[in-house]
């Protein structure tokens, strides 16, 4: 991988329907993982980000889950996971307060499973190899709480084609 930065921070992103667009070619670097942009493919997965709970007064579920919803979102994208303490692993929000994240629609994340998995087996890439951004010195902490990042792994592991880690060819 390398060559000039892209604007736009990603080269796959995958919407709430499992839809994927491509934004740049995996050749080329994008903005999207600090000092790992050189070296890694970036896939983003939409998702408004955190609801936050402000001094248990000022509750953004609702109004959040409103825009949602004006955006032709439902299902299980309508339902929050949490609360993460602001600071903690997912939570990614600023000035205190709990967070709530959207969960991901199951057609969300099943779809970027197979995206990454076509991703790894093209570049001989082991599954053990996927990082979200709080493994590298983005500074960013999405996915968040909500991805099933465990479920999303072993997803992407049962599509991988290419050679095993530890076997010779």
């Amino acid at each position: 991988l390398g060559g000039r930065q892209p604007p736009l921070a990603y080269h796959y992103i995958v919407d709430y329907d499992g839809s994927v667009t491509t934004f740049h070619p995996e050749k080329m670097s994008a903005g999207h993982a600090g000092n790992h942009n050189a070296k890694s493919i970036g896939v983003s997965f939409v998702n408004i980000g955190y609801a936050r709970i402000l001094n248990n007064k000022t509750d953004k579920r609702e109004s959040t889950k409103t825009y949602l919803q004006s955006k032709g979102v439902s299902g299980t994208a309508l339902e929050f996971v949490g609360p993460a303490k602001v600071g903690s692993e997912g939570s990614h929000a600023p000035r205190g307060g709990s967070v709530y994240w959207p969960k991901y629609p199951e057609a969300q994340w099943v779809a970027g499973a197979k995206l990454v998995a076509q991703i790894m087996s093209r570049w001989e890439v082991s599954p053990q190899n996927i990082y979200t951004h709080s493994y590298t010195d983005s500074g960013k902490f999405d996915v968040g709480a909500a991805f099933p990042l465990e479920e999303f792994k072993k997803k992407v592991a049962a599509q991988y084609t290419g050679p095993v880690a530890g076997s010779s060819s």
